[in-house]
């Protein structure tokens, strides 16, 4: 279910919400019939300790009710770690409807989120301007592209990747958000990289054409007016939308308790850093900033210790992977990196992309590498 939910985030936050509580629900029920035996799981101590982190800064909170609404929130979210990674070890062969699932919502996400735009704009646009709805297309894309080379006829292989890729591109053109753009960016480029394998003689020329057209074809709204500043540092923070300055608010006063940090959700209420020219805004739009100020070093620390740890297991057993289970891992490993890519430029540590969506790639790519080889279900899957 977790794959399908940029679907319900594309309806309304509401039915993503609902789509997690089932999914938690369900999976709670599951497990306490079936699998007390095999809960424990090695991940389980690391999102213990991120947990744990995260829940020691609500102390240092302005508005503690705030802070303990989004721990909750988070840790509820990120239950999908355990949930997910239970079901794959129960039962292996959910492997490929995972890969797959997450296939079929990139397929026809586009065509919802250009559905949902024209109908809310009584057919104005067909993509809103400045909307958010372009943040899930870049992670998405990688998936798209391996099940189309998994097709037998090589035109039908390269009109749907052309026709997915211009249509992906497009409505993140239209939408106008950069930050997605450099996630697109970023995730064709590993695919094309460490999936087909594209050697850099071809690549650099072709994904350089790439950047000078997405430039082009953006518009104005790529510098956001940062022409018109002829001091550098204040080109810079035009370019960024203020994101530069952000950061550099934040270094400049950090949080007075550096390591817990000042409490979850809580960073909205240090005027000195969040006020640029008079407009206050809600997070730093880098997850790094976000979770450093709000969790302090040990949230942080303890963030990046659970990521690299589920990716360090997936990446030490790759050699063993048969071909096809690795493209799979690194078609994952893609929209991963998307993701990250996408955070440092937009979305928080607490956004479905960082949570919901990067947690469900993050278990299955886990699980391929902590459990998939002993699995004697799953023996086809690895060479």
């Amino acid at each position: 279910m977790p794959a399908y939910m940029p679907l319900g985030e594309a309806v309304g936050r509401s039915i993503l919400n609902i789509l997690l509580v089932i999914y938690i629900s369900w999976g709670l029920v599951v497990i306490f019939r079936r699998g007390k035996e095999i809960w424990i799981s090695s991940v389980c101590i690391p999102l213990l300790i991120l947990w744990g982190a995260f829940f020691l800064s609500i102390f240092n909170a302005e508005d503690v009710p705030r802070a303990f609404h989004a721990w909750q929130k988070y840790f509820f979210s990120s239950l999908t770690v355990p949930l997910t990674v239970f079901v794959l070890r129960i039962n292996p062969e959910k492997w490929k409807s995972f890969v797959l699932s997450l296939a079929a919502t990139g397929v026809f996400l586009p065509f919802l989120l250009v559905a949902k735009s024209a109908i809310s704009s009584g057919f104005e646009f067909f993509v809103l301007p400045r909307s958010m709805i372009e943040r899930n297309l870049p992670f998405l894309l990688p998936i798209v592209f391996l099940v189309i080379s998994r097709l037998k006829n090589i035109y039908y292989k390269l009109i749907l990747s052309g026709f997915f890729f211009i249509f992906f591109f497009a409505i993140i053109i239209a939408s106008q958000g950069r930050a997605a753009l450099v996630a697109l960016g970023l995730g064709i480029s590993f695919y094309f990289i460490f999936v087909i394998k594209v050697r850099a003689r071809i690549f650099v020329p072709v994904f350089s054409i790439f950047i000078v057209f997405s430039i082009l074809i953006s518009g104005p709204f790529f510098f956001r007016h940062a022409e018109s500043q002829h001091i550098q540092s204040d080109y810079i923070d035009y370019f960024s939308s203020g994101r530069t300055l952000l950061w550099k608010q934040a270094i400049k006063n950090p949080p007075d308790n550096v390591f817990f940090g000042i409490g979850m959700s809580n960073v909205r209420y240090v005027d000195e850093v969040m006020t640029i020219n008079d407009h206050r805004v809600k997070h730093l739009h880098n997850f790094l900033f976000d979770a450093w100020y709000e969790t302090g070093l040990a949230g942080l620390a303890a963030l990046v210790l659970l990521w690299s740890m589920m990716i360090f297991f997936c990446l030490k057993r790759i050699k063993y992977f048969n071909g096809g289970l690795r493209s799979e891992v690194l078609a994952l490993l893609c929209s991963f990196v998307a993701l990250l890519g996408g955070g440092l430029f937009s979305y928080s540590y607490m956004s479905p992309q960082l949570t919901n969506y990067l947690y469900f790639i993050l278990s299955g790519l886990f699980f391929i590498g902590r459990y998939a080889i002993h699995s004697k279900t799953s023996e086809a899957m690895v060479s």
